[in-house]
């Protein structure tokens, strides 16, 4: 069963508050940006927002893990909400409607606002392991409740953005995502105050040897490229579903709220269930069910033809994405050399944003010469070659792992 006492403790339950906040505000802004595009600009302008997004993680890679771990995670964190949340109030309150709605204007704020989602991210990765030590039942726990809170917030997210986005507009989202991030910010206050005052010391050299010694860890290696080509043929998820639910199913701004809803719903109730629930499994089994479901649901979607059976096929598929995010988030966690964890979680965050601006790249072109659904299905069955490549290619310890806290 799932162990309430650690989230007694405040720097458990308010990081898991304003995290679950923070995303709120993130997925209300990104749907509402996503549909004014889809409305007023083609699919390539769509894909090239989404693809600015990711940039700044990719810039910012090799630096992030550094500086975050100098100036610490958890004050890293409540730093990059408040920063977003000064950046949202001013683009709500200086801008005028017309402006804000240009399509040059919205790709700027995406990846202006990713420059801190890069720290963000990076840190968000950390921080468990720091606040839990020598206690993987405890980490899995609190790891799995934090990926949860993606799902639930993308669901509440996306509801409160179909009536902040009907009745006010995109300047609505731009001031609640703004507010969302400032009471998050707060709440992470908290977490600041237990941290060391003293600013790490971390040298220029200190981070190369800790690259160095990722490096060297080939099953690092290996999981991180398995990682990446996973991930270039699943990205094009994002853009596909408000695709979908335009040229396909023919919808609204509803339609595309209840493909969302149905594919954090899976996410959701995946993520509490390793949370509340111990299952004794083998990493390899696990990551088998689970990256094969993903695969083969992706390509089930493909051929959809209302919203209705989209709708089935994306909850299970959300189910198996939620499985597999904890089990590799938890993988980094405690495979991460000595000293290099910050570089670690970077480096997972520049792999799940890399795929995105190289994926939709590649989605903006082919979609301009070959039909919808013949692309996704392309991408779904590189995703399901990919995944046999990464299970055949890494060998996964044979010891049980528990998978939430019994």
């Amino acid at each position: 069963m799932i162990s309430v006492r650690i989230y007694k403790t405040k720097r458990i339950s308010h990081l898991v508050v304003a995290q679950f906040l923070s995303q709120i505000g993130e997925k209300m802004l990104l749907l509402g940006v996503v549909w004014q595009l889809v409305q007023t600009s083609s699919a390539s302008i769509v894909s090239i927002a989404l693809g600015s997004a990711a940039i700044p993680h990719l810039i910012f890679f090799y630096y992030a893990g550094r500086w975050s771990k100098k100036w610490g995670f958890a004050r890293t964190i409540m730093n990059m909400d408040i920063y977003r949340a000064v950046l949202f109030l001013a683009i709500g309150i200086v801008f005028e409607k017309s402006f804000s709605e240009s399509a040059s204007f919205l790709i700027a704020v995406l990846f202006l606002t990713n420059i801190f989602g890069a720290f963000y991210n990076t840190s968000l990765f950390a921080l468990p392991k720091e606040l839990i030590r020598n206690n993987d039942g405890l980490l899995q726990q609190v790891t799995a409740i934090l990926d949860s809170s993606v799902g639930l917030s993308l669901i509440l997210g996306s509801a409160f953005s179909v009536v902040v986005y009907q009745y006010i507009g995109i300047q609505g989202l731009f001031l609640a995502n703004g507010v969302m991030h400032l009471i998050a910010a707060a709440l992470e206050r908290v977490l600041t105050l237990k941290e060391a005052k003293e600013v790490s010391s971390l040298q220029p050299e200190e981070h190369a040897e800790s690259l160095i010694s990722l490096v060297k860890k080939s099953s690092i290696l290996k999981v991180l490229g398995s990682f990446l080509l996973m991930n270039l043929f699943l990205s094009p998820l994002i853009i596909l579903l408000p695709l979908f639910t335009k040229d396909i199913f023919h919808g609204d701004f509803k339609t595309l709220l209840k493909l969302e809803i149905a594919l954090a719903s899976g996410s959701l109730l995946g993520t509490l269930l390793l949370a509340v629930k111990s299952w004794r499994v083998s990493l390899f089994t696990k990551c088998l069910i689970a990256c094969s479901s993903v695969s083969i649901l992706f390509l089930a979607f493909t051929f959809s033809t209302n919203e209705n059976m989209a709708s089935v096929m994306l909850a299970f598929l959300g189910f198996g994405l939620a499985v597999a995010n904890v089990a590799i988030l938890n993988w980094f966690q405690n495979n991460s050399p000595a000293g290099s964890l910050g570089f670690s979680m970077s480096a997972v965050n520049f792999i799940l944003s890399a795929a995105t601006p190289l994926a939709m790249i590649g989605l903006g072109q082919f979609l301009q010469h070959f039909e919808l659904q013949k692309v996704a299905q392309v991408c779904a069955v590189g995703l399901i070659i990919s995944t046999v490549l990464m299970l055949g290619m890494i060998k996964f310890p044979s010891q049980k792992m528990e998978l939430g806290n019994g």
